[in-house]
């Protein structure tokens, strides 16, 4: 029997197994069934070839309504779709990892003194990619010969990519060693980046600064910073422009030239690149190394050798391999999160920070919280909320004496003391607010919450005051105390807001 004969045949008997082989005693089958044949009759089974066809996505066979149709229904034709591909790669969420290191050496008086560090070589890797190396031979490399590199090498190189740095405030400093200082006051400073916040726009994002290192040029950078945990940077191709003249307006087809993002990831991980990578405590809970031990090994000489290093060709390996484990250390981190419901964008990984905001905002829209700012604000009193800032210090490390001591010293730290701070708070959307003067302990607003007294515990009350705080100590200050500027110290006399 043909194929065409087959795929009939199975299809007149499915038909009549779910339409006429009813056991129904209220149905009878009717005696000209269009279905009634015999198989071995002659048909023209070509003429009914091109109207037969088998599903592709359920496998089974069904008759076209046109010629040309795929699919038996529109459930499987939805399911073999491209849309559904591109779910599928959303709900995957690999991100090629791209790491920048620079590497530099140290310019030395006659006395052997260190007067000078300089970059001398730039190295972008990643896993599986051929590394991308700038150099000048051992020369120091400048601030737009690695914006160029960066640029036009890098990112055309790897244009969907993450691209990564480990405590990027060195690299950051030798990057931008010859902006002007204006141009990096309007990048870094407080009053610079307040110059650049737009005036009558919804967009938080701050103009950008514009850098022209040659004026008969017409070429023009534009730079962003979140201080130093991300650099975002492009390159314009105009003339200069001359505010005296009627404005033109741009070229619609002209669209902006893509932003480059590079990221610090230092804060994920809170601790030096070595043991960031060390495979001893991966190997200990049973999880799978990133590196090999000859691969830390280099890793661990490289990082020694950076005090008295020359520019070689180990110097440029090096750079290389710790690029390429970086990348395998944010493909493991980002698998992580992906375990966990959490897809960070690609100009997002610069810190913990956003993998908290996109955890609450998952929460969110799963309908598990409502604690969106809208209803934060709504409901915690504006009174409650800046004594909660103005309470919160962060950690403090102090010193309690000068110079040597003779003898043992020792340090005592708390493992995720925070995490679990947090876990004690209250709820802000459904706890109570109570507001007064004086001592909280007379108070009679607070009396029903005298019995279990103030803190965190189960029961308690979370009480902020707003204290002057004289101390007994004459060498240890009394608490901690903010300034304006934003400075923590810890003065013998302060008024400040303190959490019981």
């Amino acid at each position: 029997m043909s194929n065409t004969r087959r795929f009939w045949a199975r299809l007149a008997a499915d038909f009549c197994s779910e339409n006429l082989l009813l056991e129904d005693p209220l149905f009878e089958a009717p005696a000209y069934s269009s279905f009634q044949f015999d198989l071995d009759q002659d048909i023209d089974f070509d003429a009914l070839d091109r109207w037969s066809a088998w599903c592709p996505t359920c496998g089974f066979p069904f008759v076209r309504i046109t010629p040309n149709k795929k699919f038996c229904s529109l459930e499987c034709a939805r399911s073999a779709s491209r849309n559904n591909k591109r779910t599928e790669v959303r709900a995957a969420h690999e991100i090629k990892f791209v790491g920048i290191d620079g590497e530099g050496i140290s310019t030395k008086d006659a006395s052997e003194k260190i007067i000078d560090h300089n970059c001398v070589v730039m190295v972008a890797n990643g896993i599986g990619t051929e590394p991308l190396i700038l150099h000048k031979n051992g020369d120091r490399l400048e601030t737009e010969d690695i914006f160029e590199w960066l640029y036009y090498t890098v990112l055309p190189a790897h244009p969907d990519a993450c691209f990564v740095t480990y405590s990027m405030g060195y690299d950051l400093s030798q990057w931008i060693k010859d902006l002007p200082e204006s141009r990096a006051r309007m990048l870094f400073t407080k009053q610079g980046i307040a110059s650049r916040k737009r005036r009558n726009s919804a967009n938080p994002t701050p103009f950008s600064v514009y850098w022209r290192p040659d004026r008969g040029l017409p070429r023009e950078w534009e730079l962003d910073a979140l201080g130093t945990k991300r650099l975002k940077l492009r390159l314009r191709e105009r003339e200069w422009r001359n505010y005296d003249a009627p404005r033109v307006n741009s070229d619609p087809e002209n669209k902006a030239p893509q932003w480059m993002y590079i990221s610090d990831v230092f804060s994920f991980f809170q601790c030096s690149f070595i043991k960031a990578i060390d495979p001893a405590p991966r190997l200990m809970a049973g999880t799978p190394s990133i590196v090999t031990a000859e691969e830390f090994a280099t890793v661990k000489a490289g990082k020694r050798r950076r005090s008295d290093a020359a520019f070689d060709r180990t110097m440029i390996e090096y750079c290389a391999l710790e690029c390429e484990v970086l990348a395998r250390l944010m493909k493991e981190l980002n698998q992580g999160m992906i375990g966990n419901g959490i897809r960070l964008p690609r100009h997002k990984f610069f810190g913990p920070g956003q993998t908290a905001q996109a955890t609450m905002d998952l929460l969110v829209k799963s309908g598990a919280g409502d604690f969106t700012r809208k209803n934060i604000e709504g409901t915690v009193p504006f009174r409650f909320r800046d004594a909660a800032r103005q309470s919160y210090f962060g950690g403090w490390f102090e010193i309690f004496k000068h110079g040597l001591h003779e003898g043992t010293s020792y340090e005592d730290d708390i493992n995720s003391a925070y995490p679990k701070v947090m876990t004690q708070l209250p709820c802000l959307l459904h706890g109570q607010y109570v507001a007064g003067d004086g001592s909280p302990y007379r108070s009679s607003k607070l009396r029903p919450h005298r019995k279990n007294g103030f803190g965190l515990g189960p029961g308690q009350c979370l009480c902020l005051v707003d204290a002057h705080v004289i101390g007994s100590h004459p060498r240890i200050g009394a608490m901690l105390h903010r300034r304006k500027n934003g400075c923590v110290l810890r003065a013998h006399q302060t008024g400040m807001v303190l959490a019981a």
